[in-house]
């Protein structure tokens, strides 16, 4: 497969209408289409439920991108606003880059989180990799709101159940005994 696919470019017909377009920052907008121009292949992955918080600034982006697209894809980013930060000694996850990027026209920080492969685990320990990315990509799907794409919904259910089995302890088991259901709050939501 082509890291340049020209046949796999956003129509213009995909993106919402100005009117009826929901709030997404200029710097993630930009972004996305210089994406969609140079046909680097790329799926917004997890927690797609609330893609709105992601595009507004309200919480990380997580982005999966082909990696044989390092090379164009860190001068998009160069020329989009973001700049690369290194995190502290022991925070990092292999195959995962963090940028920021400014957005001019609201003053808001947005933190991307740039995947070359899929690290699941705890918060700080990120352990296992799924070697799922070529269907990741290969399956995304066009997100009509916001004109991006994201992860086929059927593959993003399963890898929400092997990220929430993955956590699962002892103690949660025993707190489904009391009564208090695993899957609650936000993962509960992602779920449905």
């Amino acid at each position: 497969m082509s890291l340049v696919e020209k046949t796999d470019l956003v129509p213009s017909t995909a993106k919402p209408s100005e009117s009826t377009a929901p709030v997404m920052l200029k710097v993630l907008r930009d972004l996305f289409d210089r994406l969609h121009a140079e046909g680097i292949r790329y799926c917004h992955w997890k927690s797609n439920e609330h893609l709105g918080p992601s595009m507004d600034g309200g919480t990380d982006v997580d982005v999966l991108f082909d990696r044989r697209a390092i090379v164009p894809l860190t001068r998009i980013l160069g020329q989009s606003n973001f700049k690369r930060f290194v995190v502290k000694p022991g925070r990092g996850y292999p195959g995962i880059e963090d940028y920021v990027g400014f957005d001019d026209a609201t003053g808001t920080l947005t933190h991307l989180h740039v995947h070359y492969q899929l690290t699941l685990g705890e918060k700080f320990l990120k352990g296992h990799r799924l070697p799922w990315e070529e269907r990741y990509l290969a399956t995304r799907v066009l997100d009509a709101r916001y004109g991006i794409y994201v992860a086929d919904p059927h593959l993003e259910l399963l890898v929400l159940i092997t990220r929430a089995v993955m956590k699962l302890r002892a103690r949660d088991v025993l707190m489904e005994t009391f009564g208090k259901s695993y899957f609650a709050g936000g993962m509960r939501r992602e779920l449905r």
